[in-house]
């Protein structure tokens, strides 16, 4: 009788230990999923950057990366219905016609021109999504980005 009761609490205390560890993956797994995948890395950064600005601490663009970066355009004041309008999330100013705005390549988030631009200097990264905003290199060397799973 005595050893029933031996291998009933061994078994006992492998299932638990089993149960605990399957706990924890359980957790782990949850937190990988609640989390998404893994973010993108970010494109490489100019090599010919001077001394000048390595010694700054500066991180965003410059003022040439800028006006390579590109998107940006007029608002034309539309005529029609009452649509709630669009609010710059830097500023939360609404974007007015006849005020630049520059959409930022990879996110398409859309920004009053001189707020972005003011970020940007700062960091090279969407305020909103933290996506890279990086100016395009030439057509030949940036390729299409492969789809994924996550993309269809």
């Amino acid at each position: 009788m005595a050893q029933v009761w031996a291998v009933s609490l061994a078994v006992a205390s492998l299932a638990i230990g089993m149960l605990g560890v399957l706990g924890v993956w359980l957790c782990y797994l949850f937190d990988a999923v609640a989390r998404g995948r893994a973010p993108r890395t970010p494109p490489p950064t100019p090599q010919a950057a001077s001394e000048e600005e390595e010694e700054d601490g500066k991180n965003g663009l410059s003022e040439a990366e800028l006006m390579r970066l590109g998107g940006v355009a007029v608002l034309v004041s539309a005529d029609g219905g009452e649509e709630e309008e669009a609010l710059c999330p830097i500023c939360l100013d609404a974007m007015e016609p006849s005020r630049a705005v520059r959409m930022l390549p990879g996110c398409n988030r859309a920004f009053h021109q001189d707020c972005v631009d003011r970020w940007l200097t700062i960091s090279p990264r969407c305020p909103v999504c933290n996506v890279w905003a990086a100016p395009p290199r030439s057509p030949a060397s940036s390729p299409w980005a492969p789809k994924t799973s996550w993309d269809s």
